[in-house]
């Protein structure tokens, strides 16, 4: 009864846990070569070695079996020893189950701390790890929109080379249609002004035919501009219908062909005549240039040569090119 209440110096252990076993153990005991191969001896393995971790717990396990053992050992030693009755060996061995127990959880605990403060510097280590991790994500988002930035930049920047060529096209443009204009207002003065140089001629009746060859040649090429119209509206209605590209067809380019061809007969054949006139009407000194009645005739064979010679040559509308010059 005495080693239940207080503490008994029999015992392995004292009031404060500690444990008093013999001092015949030595590390000799515990060496890796005689805790492995008598203990486990169906365990080992000769392709794989085990671990210092393995060994670690090999060894935790078998200290530990080792000290439950030599307690009760001791404490049934103790038991036999003692000449008690019924009850008091109950008591007795319920001290001992109780005592034993108590060490187990004392290692137990021991353990289980150690387990927790292994975890604890795990998680620390791990949130140090995971602290970094958004740094490297704002990093790697941050040059990227970099990357992106730059890309449109460029892209900006040939926009806007492209439409300051535009711009440059579109004002030469502009500079050439003025050009135009300036010459088509130019060519109407002069047209103008050809009206009050037939009556510095001689003879009025050579300035009536002027007029009137004029007036048959303006007849003509509005003839000829509605025929080329017409001929264009034909032309399209066939490439809706037929579904055969932009170009006209060949039978309709030989038909305006043969239409121009029938009107430079006629111009040549006025021509002739208006040569016949000039040739009656003009003093010998004064060079056929220099007529007055001539420059409407070579205006308007130059216009009618440069129509012709842009709808052949090129293969322009035909009409466009007459808008152009009339």
């Amino acid at each position: 009864m005495d080693s239940v209440v207080g503490a008994d110096l029999t015992l392995p252990v004292d009031i404060n846990g500690s444990c008093r076993l013999p001092d015949s153990i030595d590390a000799g005991e515990f060496s890796m070569d005689s805790m492995t191969a008598p203990s486990f001896p169906d365990k080992m393995s000769p392709i794989k070695a085990l671990t210092m971790k393995d060994y670690e717990n090999q060894i935790t396990a078998l200290k530990k079996e080792n000290f439950n053992l030599k307690l009760r050992i001791y404490f049934m030693e103790e038991r036999m020893q003692q000449k008690c009755d019924d009850s008091t060996e109950d008591i007795f061995k319920t001290n001992i189950e109780l005592k034993v127990e108590l060490e187990s959880m004392k290692r137990d605990l021991a353990e289980k701390h150690e387990l927790l403060v292994s975890a604890s510097k795990a998680l620390e280590s791990l949130a140090g790890r995971e602290s970094g991790e958004p740094q490297r994500v704002k990093e790697h988002a941050r040059r990227e929109m970099e990357a992106l930035r730059e890309a449109f930049n460029k892209r900006i920047a040939d926009l806007e080379q492209c439409l300051k060529t535009a711009e440059e096209e579109v004002d030469k443009m502009a500079a050439i249609a003025e050009q135009e204009k300036l010459k088509n207002i130019n060519m109407e003065k002069q047209f103008q002004a050809l009206g009050p140089l037939s009556a510095f001629t001689p003879d009025t009746s050579p300035a009536q035919d002027l007029q009137q060859a004029l007036q048959e040649k303006d007849s003509v090429i509005e003839q000829l501009k509605i025929t080329l119209k017409n001929q264009e509206a034909a032309i399209h209605q066939k490439k809706s219908a037929d579904q055969e590209g932009d170009q006209p067809s060949a039978e309709s380019f030989k038909h305006l062909s043969d239409l121009i061809a029938k009107k430079d007969q006629e111009l040549e054949a006025l021509r002739d005549e208006l040569h016949g006139d000039k040739d009656r009407t003009t003093p010998f000194s004064q060079s056929p240039k220099d007529a007055p009645g001539m420059r409407p005739v070579l205006i308007i064979d130059a216009i009618c040569g440069m129509v012709y010679y842009r709808w052949s040559g090129s293969g322009h509308n035909p009409a466009a090119v007459l808008e152009d010059f009339i």
